[in-house]
């Protein structure tokens, strides 16, 4: 029983000096409050006052005057971007080791490069524990269609990171002869072609 006392005597002794805690906290959260609703409300009227007053021209025609001059920047920035774009940006796709590869450029780099089956395009599954007896010899990695009855559509030597590795090579090694160019040029001539008929 005196325990019980005891315990409600030390909850209340805390309750209270947990309330005096936030209670001393209160005015000085309400002066910052006050402190910064007073702050803005002096650069609203300073903005106000600066946009209406008298210039050459007045401030709200001189805001409307900058926006205005802000397209030309940007046409202007477009243009050195597509100045400083890289030609074969637009060389996103390729058949290669008997499967159609494809991926995005990110600056020099290849992102989400992945290969296709040629026949359904469906996306492969890869299968690189084909590595001789005891895990040790030369490993292959298989591609396979699952929907194509689980066919092997393309192996290339090593494991699934040293064959996309390879393929990653190839694909700059494209870029670095210009190769890649007369691939897109054959591209744009068969779309063409389909498109007209």
């Amino acid at each position: 029983m005196a325990n019980k006392k005891l315990h409600t005597i030390v909850i209340g002794v805390i309750i209270a000096v947990i309330g005096g805690f936030i209670l001393s906290l209160i005015e000085p959260a309400k002066n910052l409050f006050l402190s910064l609703l007073s702050t803005f409300w002096n650069s609203v009227l300073w903005m106000w006052e600066a946009l209406f007053s008298s210039y050459g021209l007045p401030g709200w025609a001189l805001l409307i005057l900058s926006f205005l001059a802000l397209f030309p920047l940007f046409d202007v920035f477009q243009l050195i971007m597509k100045k400083n774009s890289q030609p074969h940006f637009e060389y996103v796709r390729d058949y290669l080791h008997k499967v159609n590869w494809e991926w995005r450029w990110f600056g020099d780099q290849i992102l989400d490069l992945w290969c296709y089956c040629p026949s359904c395009s469906g996306v492969l599954i890869f299968n690189d524990s084909d590595r001789g007896p005891y895990g040790v010899g030369d490993a292959k990695t298989h591609f396979i269609c699952e929907h194509c009855d689980h066919q092997t559509k393309s192996t290339i030597p090593g494991v699934e990171s040293q064959a996309l590795g390879l393929i990653e090579r190839e694909i700059h090694r494209k870029v670095k002869t210009k190769e890649y160019k007369a691939l897109l040029e054959t591209r744009a001539a068969l779309e063409t072609n389909s498109n007209n008929r």
